[in-house]
């Protein structure tokens, strides 16, 4: 499951890096302001979303944000923990 659990994970992180790229070009150069405003916001639950999915529906365990906490530090040593 590690490897799917990868797959699961890059694919949020594209999402987190693409969203905001889209949305950008919506309000810049289609002028659909309130359009490329949602997109960008839907770029931190994208980032999420599918690595939880990973973690709750295929490995059937809880993802690290949850074992360290919901505090920014425990947040950033639960991200920081694979590195």
């Amino acid at each position: 499951w590690d490897r799917v659990s990868d797959i699961w994970h890059a694919a949020g992180m594209y999402c987190f890096l693409l969203l905001p790229v889209i949305g950008i070009y919506l309000a810049a150069f289609q002028k659909q302001y309130l359009r490329g405003l949602v997109t960008m916001a839907w770029s931190f639950p994208a980032f999420y979303l599918p690595a939880w999915a990973g973690h709750f529906f295929l490995q059937k365990d809880i993802p690290a944000v949850f074992s360290y906490g919901t505090t920014l530090s425990g947040w950033y040593n639960g991200e920081t923990c694979a590195y």
